[in-house]
């Protein structure tokens, strides 16, 4: 069981030399409690919006669906990650074993 931090923001681009992604506000956040059954967050994503996602232990996560082994994504422990959400969708989150 661990805390599974999640802020939602918009996707934008920087400056016309490279284009590179960033993340850009609003910014919303929660948390969510991790366990070995899927648990979903609160917070429906927006239209373009991305969420980053962190947790101090190793965990899936999949956006809209139960999260599990075979149907999310592995995010190593102490690692951010950005995740894709479609517009209304949550993000769901299970330990990984």
């Amino acid at each position: 069981m661990a805390t599974v931090y999640v802020t939602m923001q918009q996707a934008g681009v920087r400056g016309a030399v490279g284009n590179q992604p960033v993340a850009a506000g609003p910014f919303r956040s929660e948390t969510i409690t991790s366990s070995g059954t899927s648990a979903a967050g609160a917070l429906a994503s927006r239209t373009g919006e991305v969420a980053s996602v962190f947790c101090a232990t190793a965990i899936y996560v999949n956006s809209g669906a139960t999260a599990s082994p075979t149907a999310g994504k592995y995010i190593p422990a102490s690692t951010m990650v950005e995740v894709g959400l479609q517009r209304g969708h949550v993000l769901h989150v299970i330990d990984a074993a």
